[in-house]
């Protein structure tokens, strides 16, 4: 449904009429969509939270490996993301896979990785397949991530409103604010303001994952239990259409994607059309993300000079 001043797809400037947003904007159903996504992406940047607050646990339970263990860590933490994402993007896998399937898969694996991680961490006593399985991990995790980031912002874009898309933004930074709330609280409860131990950073550590393993079952048990189940979400997402039985009936548009297919559009086509009308916003988080991860290091590096208190605290 498009919204125009002459009625028309061709000259629209929104995809969806007036009405249309503000129904979804003022209805039980669509207000729950909103909530779910937010609390989507909140949860769904645990893996990587979890691995990079692990910077000082890696210093006091490897020492000999001080000057390379957290720069090891934070690589198998963001890298593999990076270049899974484009590779699925690219190569247009990401779009051939359905969403069930890339909002469960991975978040089930991380479950089994976190409880891995706790077996290892609370029984093991190599140093060596610890460190070897935090890598790991911070790998699979980084990996698994990138199938449920885009499919949360690429399902909150396909709603008839704004709210949904914002809602994820919203969700992102509010995860930074969790962690850091869940870091302190755990380590003044432990050991109050004084020096962290390696005991604390061992239990910040197990709290992290635990959570990690029961933020990926919360991601799998609302998109399954609640958004999948939503009218808006069969009528937009999946589109269908559901009747007042419950039914559901195709609402798709199976002429114009058979043309597509027919034409055999191919995927780097597809992106330089798409690059036209997303290259202001691609460029302006490209500059924000490159002056501040320029940046970063050095301010909190500057600060933790003085002394190993204010480091652990920073990280």
């Amino acid at each position: 449904e498009w919204s125009s001043s002459s009625g028309s797809k061709e000259s629209g400037q929104f995809r969806f009429s007036e009405e249309v947003v503000l129904a979804f904007e003022s209805s039980t159903d669509g207000q729950g969509l909103s909530r779910c996504f937010f609390l989507l992406s909140l949860f769904y940047m645990w893996p990587y939270q979890t691995m990079a607050q692990t910077q000082n646990f890696l210093l006091e339970e490897f020492p000999e490996k001080a000057k390379e263990a957290g720069f090891v860590m934070m690589i198998c933490a963001t890298w593999p993301m990076f270049l899974t994402h484009t590779f699925l993007s690219v190569t247009g896998i990401s779009r051939r896979l359905s969403y069930a399937t890339k909002m469960t898969v991975p978040c089930i694996i991380v479950v089994f990785l976190a409880i891995y991680l706790v077996v290892v961490l609370k029984c093991s006593g190599s140093p060596g397949l610890l460190l070897n399985s935090l890598y790991s991990v911070a790998f699979l995790g980084s990996v698994a991530e990138s199938f449920v980031e885009p499919a949360v912002y690429d399902m909150a874009g396909l709603f008839p409103s704004t709210s949904t898309s914002q809602m994820v933004q919203a969700g992102n930074g509010a995860c930074g604010l969790v962690v850091s709330v869940v870091q302190m609280l755990t380590r003044l409860l432990t050991n109050g303001t004084g020096p962290i131990k390696k005991e604390q950073l061992e239990i910040l550590t197990t709290v992290f994952i635990v959570l990690m393993g029961a933020t990926s079952l919360a991601i799998v048990a609302i998109y399954m239990l609640r958004v999948r189940r939503s009218n808006y979400y069969i009528e937009y997402v999946g589109h269908q259409l559901a009747t007042k039985d419950g039914d559901v009936i195709s609402n798709a548009e199976p002429d114009e994607t058979s043309e597509e297919d027919k034409d055999g559009e191919s995927v780097s086509k597809a992106m330089i059309q798409a690059l036209r009308y997303v290259w202001p916003s691609f460029l302006t988080v490209a500059l924000t993300f490159g002056t501040s991860l320029t940046l970063w290091p050095v301010i909190p590096g500057r600060s933790c000079a003085g002394g190993r208190i204010l480091q652990s605290w920073m990280f």
